[in-house]
């Protein structure tokens, strides 16, 4: 059998959606037009409150989310960049290798002018370490810090002005 296209599908479709499964017509709903006007109005209402519960939700939510599941990612991602700062450096390379010759420079002199470059070495890579942790402390200070100081700069600008002027 041929499918059906165009308007004779259509038509079969409703007759199909008109009936149930006893092939029994259904009712006809009073104004149908009227119906899918108040259908697109409930559809419409029903997503406005979705989507404002939703931010309500996010806003009352973010809180939590910034002093928990945000602050452990932000310790672990400190722990993890300090890890991998200090892998870059080599510092406990340099440490094990601090009384071995450079360039394979066995004699006297050699090894005088290894230990002390290397004691050099060490002396600025560990002052350059110990600024990034402290700059990396900070970002962690800050994250602690951030939404209090948004809050009460938004009620210092919003609040205060209205209750001292």
């Amino acid at each position: 059998m041929p499918e059906k296209t165009g308007l004779r599908a259509r038509t079969s479709d409703l007759a199909r959606a008109l009936t149930n499964s006893a092939g029994k017509k259904r009712p006809a709903a009073p104004c149908g037009i009227l119906n899918i006007v108040t259908l697109k109005q409930n559809i419409f209402a029903a997503a406005g409150r979705s989507i404002a519960v939703d931010i309500v939700g996010d806003v009352l939510y973010f809180p939590i989310w910034w002093y928990t599941s945000g602050l452990k990612y932000r310790l672990k991602r400190f722990m993890q960049s300090i890890g991998e700062m200090a892998d870059h450096l080599a510092l406990r390379l340099l440490l094990l290798n601090i009384f071995k010759p450079m360039f394979a420079q066995y004699d006297r002199t050699g090894r005088i002018i290894s230990f002390f470059m290397r004691i050099v070495i060490l002396i600025v890579r560990s002052v350059y370490f110990f600024i990034y942790s402290i700059v990396q402390m900070v970002i962690v200070v800050v994250w602690l810090l951030l939404p209090v100081l948004i809050v009460s700069r938004i009620l210092e600008i919003y609040l205060l002005r209205y209750v001292t002027g």
